[in-house]
């Protein structure tokens, strides 16, 4: 990593710190932290402060932030640390949708993560499945990801690959406990046969059809592997899934817009859970 990128990393990890914690960080800290010298780190607070951030020292309260950080800045700073990580990115509208869910603690969400990654360790976080099922979960990381225009987290948790959604962590703490090696392989294979909702090790072969309005905004959200059988009215396009039930509701979200030719089994699935939503409104 170049010079200016370690500078810029380190600068929106600073801002991360005195931005989330509750602790009073002085300059001595800060060296610690990143092991540099104490002019390096006024630097970089007088860089931030060229972004609009108040960012200031006194001996009272340690470095801190006198202003409020807009929506629009904290994801550029999200996105900049993106940038700067090995990151599954493709969408910045992603990253927008969570900071209107976590606000300042969204900057925190991604780089705790990231920084748990890089350095293989074990995640404790809080996790609110429903407004109801609120659990403490441990988890070994291994990806951050975009899917369907929300940040998603690829993660061990009892020795099975699971998706968490980021906007859905309430809490998150960095355990001093090695995480085991996950095989950059089987991650990519796993996300590459997957619509963004559930991950498993399985793989079932499906034929879509994409009709023609909506075919091109469809389409980014498929996997990389795809095969096209074009014609002038619609696009057609052979891809590996590895949940069926995943795929009967991707393409009744699509409001009929996608056709599945292959296999029977998901038509089926398609219309047994289209009779239960006839149902519901029809009571």
């Amino acid at each position: 990593m170049s010079d200016f990128r370690i500078k810029l990393k380190r600068q929106i990890e600073i801002l991360n710190l005195v931005l989330n914690s509750s602790k009073r960080y002085l300059y001595t800290d800060l060296e610690d932290i990143f092991d540099c010298e104490r002019i390096t780190i006024k630097r970089d607070l007088q860089e931030l402060r060229k972004f609009g951030i108040g960012i200031y020292f006194s001996k009272k309260k340690g470095i801190f932030i006198d202003n409020k950080i807009t929506p629009q800045l904290l994801s550029d700073f999200i996105n900049q640390y993106i940038s700067l990580s090995s990151i599954y990115s493709d969408s910045q509208k992603a990253t927008k949708s969570l900071v209107r869910s976590l606000t300042n603690k969204s900057l925190d969400i991604i780089i705790q993560i990231q920084k748990c990654i890089n350095e293989k360790k074990t995640l404790r976080i809080i996790y609110r499945k429903s407004k109801t099922e609120i659990k403490e979960r441990t988890v070994e990381p291994a990806v951050l990801f975009v899917g369907d225009n929300e940040w998603r987290l690829v993660a061990r948790e009892d020795f099975h690959l699971k998706q968490f959604f980021l906007y859905k962590i309430t809490k998150i703490e960095i355990l001093n406990k090695r995480a085991k090696p996950i095989d950059k392989k089987e991650i990519d294979n796993i996300l590459n046969s997957s619509l963004f909702s559930w991950l498993d090790t399985k793989h079932y072969e499906v034929v879509l059809e994409f009709l023609p309005d909506y075919g091109s905004r469809a389409l980014p959200f498929i996997v990389d592997d795809q095969q096209f059988i074009d014609n002038s009215k619609s696009r057609i396009v052979k891809i590996k899934v590895n949940s069926l039930e995943e795929a009967a509701r991707y393409v009744l979200s699509r409001c009929g817009d996608v056709i599945v030719h292959e296999p029977q089994e998901l038509k089926n699935l398609i219309l047994e859970y289209s009779k239960i939503i006839f149902n519901s409104y029809n009571k």
